[in-house]
Formats: structure tokens, sequence, C-alpha cells
């Protein structure tokens, strides 16, 4: 029997370029697709979780209060990352990228 671990995740709703992939009793997921030069808004990750990068690339993750963030995520890579956190991502490269983005139940 699935059992919870105690978090509420983040809804996305409205933010252009997420798409729910899973939702079940322990984990809700994301598929994030940007073009070069396109950016996701700022959403805020409510629970802990992974990012999972499908496809790599360049992107810049920003954080308020925080400076901005370059990273070059490659296929197969992934991180965790803490709740609680407002993030907007842009690509910065040349090749599209995907991610799914998974917060804890």
């Amino acid at each position: 029997q699935a059992t919870t671990y105690g978090f509420t995740p983040g809804s996305r709703e409205g933010a252009a370029g997420y798409d729910v992939v899973l939702d079940n009793e322990r984990v809700r997921a994301w598929r994030l697709v940007l073009a070069p030069g396109e950016r996701a808004p700022a959403s805020t990750q409510a629970a802990p979780g992974l990012r999972i990068v499908v496809r790599g690339g360049e992107i810049v993750e920003r954080v308020q209060g925080r400076p901005d963030r370059a990273m070059a995520p490659r296929v197969g890579e992934f991180y965790w990352q803490d709740g609680d956190v407002t993030r907007a991502v842009q690509n910065i490269g040349t090749t599209p990228i995907e991610l799914v983005e998974v917060e804890l139940k």
C-alpha cells in the first residue's frame, strides 16, 4: 500500500511550459521542454524532489536573492532540489532541452 512522505507539492498550474506527466499518492512530476532562448516562468517547488535530464543543453536557473546559476546538464543526470524554492529556468544553449521535475508527496 502506498504511503506519502508528508509533503505537499506545488501545482505549477498556469506556468507555461510545464505539463503534468505523473500524479499519484507519492509524487507529482512535470515535463519541461524549452527551445533555445525560451524560458519557463518562475514557479515554486513546494516539496523536495528531483530534476531529471531527458535532453541536455545549457540552462540558467534564477532564484531570487541568489546569483544566477548557469548549468550544462547532460542526458541521464539528475539533481536533488530542496523544497520551498521559487525558480525560473531559461535555455541559453543552441539545442532544445527537456527536463522532468518530480516533487515528493
